[in-house]
């Protein structure tokens, strides 16, 4: 088995690293492998997705929710959260 490997791309804004990024990601897909990408924030996870990647991309949190619900884990985050907890609270 292949070992994972993780990069991180630095540098200031404009020095194109959403477009390598890309390419990167494009070149692994083609290579049949399962490509993710993760941002801090909503609008480099937006210009990330927009490029054309083959990619799961999101932000570190909505993965992290993503993957809890999954797998069958109660996500506190919202009214409905909230709600199937109370009703699993009240089945106790």
């Amino acid at each position: 088995m292949e070992s994972e490997q993780i990069y991180h791309v630095t540098g200031p804004p404009g020095t194109g690293k959403t477009t390598y990024l890309a390419r990167q990601a494009r070149h692994a897909f083609d290579a049949h492998k399962t490509v993710v990408i993760t941002s801090l924030t909503r609008a480099a996870a937006a210009e990330a997705a927009g490029r054309g990647t083959e990619a799961t991309v999101g932000t570190m949190h909505s993965l992290c929710f993503r993957g809890a619900e999954l797998r069958g884990c109660l996500v506190l985050d919202s009214p409905k959260g909230l709600a199937r907890w109370n009703e699993w609270c009240g089945e106790r």
